[in-house]
């Protein structure tokens, strides 16, 4: 068994997880073209400088680093000529920086990372909602190096047996989520916050967490 750990930035962290089996840690600038599943005020405001540099320091300590690029919707600002260059330049400044995984959702953007991007390597977001044996080797296909499976079937050990027969990915599971089994409001809460953490989007980075006061 490995760990991925959510880093706060701190190179006192990285000192701190020697002696355990950390794979990798994640994070991600607070906004980006393409946003995350937390809320940009939710996020430490780091720049790319700070970002390059943790990258490095993770390296150094012989772990690896992922950064978050999911998001589960862009407003179709994807296929924007304007949004789709930036999309790209942001996905050169990861690969240039050495950043080892990249965590996504969107199938298109996968699509763009694997056929581009070949130094990544990409992680299925726990947002993909990765629940059945079907829509694993959907993403299997698509050519992801490791999947997040969705946290609702954590407990589910047949299926997760089953999934890990049929599957040559590496596979992980959400440890720590704090959100109600098969909450309803769990796909809209997604799509929220990430519009708020999206540089693309008009409201910058307001955020009202309707879901979370009715969850």
């Amino acid at each position: 068994m490995q760990l991925s750990v959510a880093t706060n930035w701190d190179p006192s962290l990285l000192d701190r997880l020697s002696g355990y089996p950390v794979h990798d840690v994640y994070g991600a600038l607070h906004q980006s073209v393409v946003g995350g599943g937390h809320p940009a005020f939710a996020l430490p405001s780091v720049n790319k400088k700070k970002v390059e540099s943790y990258v490095r320091k993770t390296h150094e300590h012989g772990i690896k680093f992922t950064y978050l690029l999911n998001a589960p919707c862009l407003n179709n600002m994807e296929y924007d000529r304007k949004t789709h260059k930036q999309l790209l330049k942001y996905l050169e400044w990861l690969e240039e920086i050495g950043v080892d995984y990249v965590t996504i959702t969107i199938p298109y953007l996968i699509e763009i990372v694997k056929n581009q991007f070949p130094a990544l390597k990409v992680n299925l977001s726990v947002i993909a909602h990765a629940n059945s044996v079907q829509r694993v080797k959907l993403f299997e296909d698509l050519g992801v190096d490791l999947i997040t499976l969705d946290f609702n079937i954590n407990r589910d050990f047949g299926l997760l047996k089953e999934i890990r027969r049929v599957t040559k990915c590496n596979l992980m599971l959400l440890l720590n989520d704090i959100c109600l089994y098969q909450c309803p409001y769990r796909y809209y809460h997604y799509n929220i916050v990430g519009h708020s953490s999206q540089t693309i989007n008009p409201i910058s980075g307001f955020y009202i967490d309707y879901c979370a006061a009715r969850c």
